[in-house]
């Protein structure tokens, strides 16, 4: 029997080697920053730690990699953003009362 592969798999097989080899380009953290960020606004609250691993990762490689110091900002803000962004929607998600317009 074959172990069935998780969530955070696939995130990891999707991202992982894209983040190694793209640790040093700004470009390419940030836009897998937003495709991480599109990711966690739809996989809602139960998924979402499995996302910020990811986050967690490419500000890891932001700041290990990136030696512009501007460049590096733009890649941890953007991931500071996205990591926001995510907790909004599955708080909004959490209260019953809250409006489900997207961000």
């Amino acid at each position: 029997m074959v172990p069935a592969r998780k969530f955070r798999d696939y995130l990891d097989l999707a991202c992982g080697e894209i983040r190694r080899k793209g640790a040093s380009e700004p470009v390419v953290l940030l836009a897998l920053v937003r495709l991480l960020r599109a990711v966690g606004l739809v996989a809602g609250p139960t998924r979402a730690d499995d996302v910020e691993v990811q986050l967690d990762l490419v500000r890891s490689a932001a700041r290990r990699s990136i030696s512009e110091t501007y460049d590096a900002d733009r890649v941890l803000a953007a991931v500071d953003e996205a990591s926001e962004a995510i907790r909004r929607r599955n708080a909004r998600l959490a209260d019953p009362n809250s409006p489900r317009d997207p961000d």
